[in-house]
């Protein structure tokens, strides 16, 4: 099929080796090492580290993160995948064990692995969607440019909610365009089923088990009307359970046509969308069809666009969670989610970038490097076409739309990052596509000049691009000012491969005017573009992260730590008598670091807590290490029957206890220290060590950037003087220097090392003995009253 073909000529074929062929090839060019480099701060790491929490505290509804407690930031979907992806991989379990976070890079894999493959979900439904309604060649060169952006392949390998929600936005586009282009009869598949009982399984597995799961936890909470009056939780619910049954069955009725299976699912992944990244897809997709129906006259396909039922379908799958966590946090979560984070984004600007039009140039320049160059010249041959009347007209119009709506969309919200133009890369990519396509079959009159102008606009991002490499990686990150690393000793720069890409890209430019040579040349320019992004995230990628990313520092911390002991704490005696009443060592899960040895002394101090946190007894055991397992990441601690004979009659009293369950293990090593540091990744690679409410030892992250850190780390270190004990600082690297003279020990002082790891130009590590056990702590300052 070719695009002269008439608006009543059939859609194409698909072949199933043909999607496989698309998955195989876009699997081998983004998976490739996707964990083998450091989470990037502060986006990455937050949202890994509200996924451990999650995971931590068995609880799917409400996100939690280290000393800022509630997160009301985002919807919970990207915490999900997380969350699912870790548990899937087996990380994490209870939280993580102690170093457990850079013991291997199947953290960073399971981390990762749900965005990249979402990633490549939406490229696969957008091949598939072009290669029905408009030409497979078109459809090869179109996803072939939006898989080697950076845009796209750099957001697709980050554990951010971009990704997700654009993919949301590029299948719901895609099945709307089969669903108005492809209108067929239901045809019945194996035993009489047809693709909208697919759609049923679907909608009825992604709403049943947030029911179900939301229904049970919110059985103890309930909605205030006024004092004294108030619904239950689980009453609350029950409007989606009738729902979700009634829409299922209204879907039911009358359904004969895959136009109607198209959109259904069109308005289910809308709904998912808000899950992931709030309005913003539904905004897009909703003003997309607006004006493509403006652009098209084609106002009766209103009618035929299933709107009340769609309606309901995403309500029924997005807003479960939302009464879930309102049931949770009340009005505090929806004032700073719905005020704050979409209203206040939107429309008064909250964080980030402001700017005008003009705004998002410079990111789509090195952002759609090197296929930009054609996105003008594709644009001003569609606004000079004649009125779409085929199908494949109107689905070129149908992306301009949504790209030009998309800009437009993100040019009038006020608060701006970099990467918020996202969801409009798409819609340009397949524009430049198309634009490739017609010059292969020779369809542009005045081809030359739109080449032309093309290499001209190539230069102007190629020169910034090439010699500022800082350009890609603002891609997603916070912060714009943070330095590349040209210099000593890390000296790392592509500007070299970078140039080389370049000037084969521009070749291909070249050979486009003449006639004979163009298509050899476009499939040049798809291979470069495919040798880019393949280079990008098997070199660049891995070579950058230390910088944006605090895994090194990490790493050395639990490989050459001290170790000596282990804290327990019981809520109910259950866990106690399983850890004690089997006369077996004691097993700690830990990195084991080149300190540690078979005979070492170690220390075991234990409590029992009731659920108000409340000590009923406690105690501390002496022992040696008599096992390591370092492969494995566990070592055990034999504990002489002499010194257990203090549990023993605890535990014999409690023998057949079935009380709360919880217990938590905590190694007790020299201590790590998070100063002046607030970047996530201090969270999540030290699985919440530095900040444990439940020990107030492990209470060592001091970041509040208000004046008080200096304070509140020598109120930490003070009463620690006489311990003989060793610390870990972890700081950006310009506060690490002024740590020295802050000390409260001349020891602390003569003994402190710092930023002896150069990995990093962002972040260091150092270290200090405190004293060496002859020191006494200073008397605490009472207070006069008032």
């Amino acid at each position: 099929m070719t695009p002269e073909a008439t608006s009543e000529s059939p859609v194409g074929r698909v072949h199933r080796w043909e999607l496989a062929l698309v998955i195989g090839l876009l699997l081998a060019m983004y998976l490739p090492g996707l964990g083998s480099y450091s989470l990037w701060d502060p986006w990455e790491s937050r949202y890994s580290e509200i996924a451990r929490e999650m995971r931590q505290d068995h609880d799917w509804i409400r996100m939690h993160w280290g000393k800022e407690g509630p997160d009301h930031n985002k919807p919970v979907l990207t915490y999900w995948l997380i969350s699912a992806s870790m548990k899937i991989f087996g990380v994490g379990d209870d939280g993580g064990y102690s170093g457990e976070f850079v013991s291997s890079h199947k953290v960073e894999w399971s981390i990762r692995l749900p965005f990249c493959l979402s990633g490549i979900a939406g490229l696969t439904i957008l091949w598939f969607a072009l290669a029905k309604l408009y030409s497979k060649r078109a459809a090869w060169i179109s996803t072939g440019i939006l898989a080697t952006v950076p845009y796209y392949f750099m957001v697709a390998h980050q554990a951010i909610t971009d990704m997700p929600s654009c993919v949301m936005l590029i299948s719901s586009m895609a099945l709307l365009a089969l669903a108005i282009f492809d209108d067929q009869p239901l045809r019945k598949r194996w035993r009489g089923l047809t693709s909208h009982h697919a759609f049923l399984a679907a909608f009825a597995i992604i709403v049943l088990g947030q029911l179900i799961y939301f229904t049970a936890s919110v059985w103890q909470n309930r909605w205030g009307l006024w004092p004294r009056a108030y619904i239950p939780g689980p009453i609350m619910m029950l409007p989606f359970w009738v729902g979700l049954f009634a829409v299922a069955a209204w879907c039911t009725i009358k359904v004969k046509t895959t136009r109607q299976v198209y959109l259904f699912w069109f308005y289910l992944l809308n709904g998912i969308a808000v899950l992931a990244k709030g309005p913003v897809a539904p905004a897009i997709a909703g003003l997309t069809i607006i004006f493509y129906l403006a652009a098209t006259g084609d106002w009766r396909l209103l009618k035929d666009l299933e709107i009340p039922r769609g309606v309901l379908i995403a309500c029924i799958v997005c807003l479960p969670w939302h009464f879930a966590i309102y049931m949770k946090d009340g009005m505090p979560w929806l004032t700073e989610y719905l005020g704050t984070h979409i209203i206040g984004r939107a429309f008064s600007g909250v964080f980030g970038d402001r700017g005008t039009f003009d705004y998002f140039f410079g990111p789509l320049g090195y952002g759609m490097w090197p296929w930009v160059c054609l996105v003008p010249a594709a644009l001003v041959y569609l606004a000079l076409a004649a009125r779409a009347r085929t199908r494949e007209e109107k689905l070129r119009l149908m992306f301009a739309v949504w790209a030009i709506s998309g800009f437009a969309f993100f040019v009038a919200v006020p608060t701006k990052f970099r990467h918020y133009i996202l969801p409009a890369v798409p819609a340009l990519s397949v524009v430049a596509g198309m634009w490739l396509d017609d010059l292969w079959a020779g369809r542009l009159p005045g081809a030359r000049a739109g080449i032309l102008v093309s290499l001209g606009l190539f230069l102007f991002p190629t020169v910034d691009f090439v010699m500022r490499q800082e350009r890609i990686i603002n891609l997603w990150i916070f912060r714009y000012d943070r330095p590349w690393p040209y210099g000593p000793p890390w000296n790392l720069d592509f500007s070299e491969v970078l140039f080389t890409f370049a000037i084969l890209f521009g070749f291909g430019l070249l050979a486009l005017l003449k006639e004979r040579w163009r298509r050899p040349a476009i499939v040049e320019l798809l291979v470069v573009g495919v040798g880019f992004q393949v280079f990008s995230t098997a070199v660049l990628l891995p070579a950058a992260s230390p910088h944006w990313g605090q895994r090194s520092l990490y790493e050395r911390y639990y490989a050459h730590r001290g170790i000596h002991g282990a804290d327990i704490i019981y809520y109910g005696a259950h866990e106690l008598v399983n850890d004690w009443g089997s006369g077996k060592d004691l097993e700690v899960r830990s990195v084991i670091p080149d300190t540690l040895h078979v005979g070492d002394p170690m220390k075991i101090t234990w409590e029992l807590r009731n659920a108000q946190e409340g000590v009923q007894e406690k105690g501390a055991l002496a022992g040696t290490v008599s096992k390591i397992d370092k492969d494995g990441d566990r070592f055990w601690i034999e504990v002489p029957a002499s010194d257990r004979a203090q549990i023993d009659k605890l535990v014999a009293e409690n023998k057949d206890a079935s009380d709360d369950k919880r217990r938590f293990l905590y190694v007790n090593a020299d201590r790590l220290l998070a100063w002046q540091l607030n970047w996530k990744g201090e969270n999540i690679y030290t699985g919440g060590e530095v900040w444990n409410t439940k020990l107030p030892d492990m209470m060592t992250w001091f970041s509040d950037y208000n004046g008080e850190n200096d304070k509140q780390l020598l109120d930490y270190l003070k009463p620690r003087i006489g311990q003989s004990r060793k610390f870990w600082v972890t700081s950006e690297i310009g506060s690490i220097p002024r740590l020295q003279n802050l000390l409260p020990t001349q020891k602390g002082k003569e003994t402190f090392e710092g930023s002896f790891d150069h990995s990093s130009n962002k972040f260091g590590v150092a270290t200090f003995q405190l004293d060496d056990g002859t020191e006494k702590p200073p008397e605490p300052v009472i207070k006069p009253p008032g």
